[in-house]
């Protein structure tokens, strides 16, 4: 394992702990982690924008939530792994309310397809 792979997984895994306490410092956290893990780790970076998503919706931006999810979607395509279908069904459970607006439907029709390919 690389030392920018630890330290990307490390600000991930402090953004997680963060977003209880400070949104505001997750979502920094979580960008950082974006700029180390780059395109060639394609689960790990799923797995961020998976959260980052979260954040985004925690703090009222739905369409933020929205356009990082459908990045988490092209991310995780064809990737398997437990944390990245978790991380769909978690994300289908906090749009379920948000059924009505704009896109949701269409983001929650490709994490079915994702979740069936797992």
């Amino acid at each position: 394992m690389s030392i920018s792979h630890n330290t990307a997984n490390s600000r991930s895994q402090v953004a997680r702990s963060l977003s209880l306490r400070c949104q505001t410092g997750a979502r920094e956290q979580l960008h950082q982690a974006l700029e180390i893990h780059g395109l060639d780790r394609r689960r790990s970076r799923a797995q961020v924008l998976g959260n980052l998503g979260e954040i985004h919706l925690q703090q009222g931006d739905l369409d933020g939530a929205l356009t990082v999810w459908n990045e988490f979607l092209d991310c995780a395509d064809g990737v398997r792994s437990v944390r990245i279908r978790d991380a769909a069904l978690d994300m289908r459970v906090r749009l379920a309310r948000h059924q009505s607006a704009s896109g949701v439907k269409a983001l929650d029709q490709r994490a079915v397809a994702l979740l069936a390919r797992q």
